[in-house]
């Protein structure tokens, strides 16, 4: 068994009076990372309603994370000093960078770690807990 830390993605809709929804999950391991997210607008539509949520942003959210993992790593600039650091995805820091920085009406919560055979078992798992019971 592997350990693995995750986040859980909430989208807000705009509507400040309607709940949050839990939309993905991300999965960071020993040298790796994946993530998996809730497609089908209908179900978060009918939850929050269609004027809500910004449709184009939501239905690409996997694919831009998975191409932005495929690069390795990103830069970050620290707003008092002006200091450059280079963040690889699988550093455990991505995860804590994703829960202080806003991407739109999405939020990184839920932070937690769990233990699994490999990275896909370990996604599969929190999708079903935290997305889809039916997946």
């Amino acid at each position: 068994m592997k350990n693995y830390r995750f986040l859980v993605v909430k989208y807000k809709p705009i509507a400040a009076e309607k709940p949050m929804i839990n939309i993905g999950v991300i999965i960071q391991g020993e040298g790796e990372i994946d993530c998996k997210f809730n497609k089908d607008l209908t179900r978060v539509t009918n939850f929050i309603g269609p004027e809500n949520i910004d449709k184009m942003i939501f239905e690409n959210l996997e694919d831009t994370f998975k191409t932005n993992f495929q690069s390795g790593s990103f830069w970050i600039t620290n707003k008092d000093t002006g200091a450059k650091r280079e963040i690889k995805y699988t550093d455990p820091f991505y995860l804590d960078y994703l829960t202080t920085n806003l991407l739109n009406n999405y939020y990184f919560n839920n932070k937690g770690q769990l233990e699994a055979k490999n990275i896909q078992e370990g996604l599969v798992r929190l999708y079903r807990t935290f997305i889809d019971p039916s997946y």
